[in-house]
Parts: C-alpha cells; structure tokens; sequence
C-alpha cells in the first residue's frame, strides 16, 4: 500500500510539473538583418512587441548581423528593425509555447526625397537647379556608401580578437 500512495505522489508531482510548463512555457526569436547586397548589418535596432499586452524589449544586432529574444511569452508580436541611414522594417508573427523562431530582415538603404519649385526663373535659374540636383544626388551617394563601408568595418572589427594588456 505504501509503494502505491508513493507511486501515486510521483505520478501526481511529474502531471503537475508537465502542466506547468504547457501553462507557464515560453518562446524565443533571433535572425540576421543584413542590407540590400546581403552584407549583416550589425548595430540595427531590434524591438520586439508583444501585441496582447503591449510589452516590449530593444536588442541590438552584434558583429554578425544577428539577434536573439529569449523566454517570450507566446503570443502575436511585432518584430521592428532600424537603423540609421537604412528604411525601418516591421513584421508579425505569433510565437507558440516551446517555439524557437527564425526571422531574418534584409534593411534597404533610405531614400531621401527633397522637392524644390522654383517659378519665374530664366535659362540661368534652370541650369543652377540642375547642378544643384545632381551635386545633391553625388552627395546623397557618396553618404550612403560611406555608412556601408563603416558597417562592414564594424562587423569585421567585431570578429578581431582583442589582444590583452600585460600585467
């Protein structure tokens, strides 16, 4: 009788401990965020929002590009990237107990629209907006590849090894 009432308290213990962690499980996210030419992108801005209760965490991309939230709990969430010089980018999902997601972003560079209306102005006036458009755009592009470049730097200075100072 003492072997079954024993028998009977683990087996009540381990359906306990199971039903808590369907009730009380978690989930987690992570990916890569990399630019239009598939390069990562590290230093990106990550927010993931759970949209049933609104909380939300910012996470930063390393080196690599990646990110990775742990112990969410499930539910719908908006996962949102940014980071300057690139567009913003926004995607759902729902993450379900136990749920180990996967959701890699590809970041564009920003555009840059800027309008200039000029009235009564003469073949002189024309001609200036014209070097002055395309001196924008020369600009516009040299600044963009230049934040690239930086990135690219940033990423690969990440994976150098730190060197220790003698003591």
């Amino acid at each position: 009788m003492k072997k079954v009432a024993m028998f009977l308290g683990l087996l009540a213990l381990l359906a306990g401990t199971s039903a808590y962690a369907q009730i009380g499980g978690s989930a987690n996210i992570g990916g890569s965020i990399t630019d239009d030419s598939g390069a990562a992108l590290p230093g990106v801005t990550v927010t993931v929002t759970n949209r049933a209760n609104g909380r939300s965490q910012a996470l930063v991309t390393g080196g690599d590009g990646r990110y990775r939230a742990v112990a969410l709990q499930p539910g719908p969430y908006q996962i949102e990237a940014s980071l300057q010089g690139f567009g913003t980018v926004r995607r759902e999902i729902t993450l379900v107990v136990g749920a180990d997601a996967s959701l890699d972003l590809k970041l564009g560079v920003a555009s840059v629209s800027e309008t200039v209306t000029v009235v009564g102005v003469g073949e002189a006036g024309r001609l200036h907006m014209e070097r002055f458009r395309k001196t924008f755009s020369q600009r516009f592009d040299q600044r963009r590849r230049q934040v690239l470049v930086e990135q690219k730097l940033q990423a690969s200075m990440a994976t150098w090894p730190r060197s220790r100072s003698a003591a």
